[in-house]
């Protein structure tokens, strides 16, 4: 007959984890708490925003939600009542990372997911082209996939490359613009050695609605790098 005491007493104990193990669980409940902070929008739904066909239809199912629980309410409403519950959100969110921000800046590890029933109505493509001495310019790539002479789309489309050169709609390019420009036209030059020249441009674009054309809104940060020669004979 097996003693049962014996056998609890060889049983062994549950481990206590240790301080260490417990710092970083809080380590990491803190890292995950703040990025789902970070991730909150940063700007309100307003009236302009909820105007646009995405923002009707996001009012359109709070709408048709709220009367299918008998509690019927006009758009304008729903409407007021998003951009004030977001406006408080907001508050509640710079509030929270107010003691991070400090680490955001100098790690530039800032997140932000955008919503996308708010999307941006303007973006940017892309232009390359090279020249020859004092000749015209010669089209290289055009973003999407519209001209892609040499081959560059398999590197230029890669999404982190994009994020490398692709401006943002209010801040403009980033501090790497300079170096990616730098580093496409040796890319160039390596492969076409009567190329003196490359400029890199952004055209921005109007979106409107589903199935309208493009708006052509002109052309900015345009770079031209010129290919170093070296000491004559």
């Amino acid at each position: 007959m097996v003693d049962t005491g014996t056998v609890k007493a060889l049983e062994p104990a549950a481990a206590m984890p240790g301080r260490r193990a417990q710092l970083r669980a809080a380590a990491i409940t803190l890292v995950l708490l703040v990025e789902c902070t970070a991730a909150l929008p940063r700007r309100p739904l307003d009236p302009q925003r909820l105007a646009r066909p995405e923002g009707q239809r996001l009012v359109g199912w709070i709408e048709r939600a709220l009367t299918a629980i008998g509690r019927p309410t006009d758009r304008e409403t729903i409407v007021r009542a998003l951009g004030k519950s977001t406006r408080k959100a907001i508050r509640a969110r710079n509030a929270v990372l107010a003691p991070f921000e400090p680490f955001f800046h100098y790690t530039s590890t800032h997140q932000q997911w955008g919503l996308f029933i708010t999307p941006k109505r303007q973006s940017h493509r892309l232009h390359v082209d090279a020249r020859r001495g004092g000749g015209a310019w010669i089209a290289l790539y055009r973003a999407p996939g519209t001209l892609d002479r040499d081959g560059l789309g398999s590197a230029l489309r890669y999404r982190r490359v994009r994020a490398i050169y692709h401006p943002r709609i209010h801040s403009g390019v980033r501090a790497e613009y300079a170096g990616f420009v730098r580093w496409l036209a040796g890319e160039v030059f390596a492969t076409h050695p009567d190329f003196d020249a490359l400029r890199v441009r952004m055209e921005r674009i109007g979106i409107g609605a589903p199935g309208e054309p493009l708006q052509h809104l002109g052309f900015e940060h345009g770079v031209v790098h010129k290919r170093a020669r070296g000491p004559g004979p």
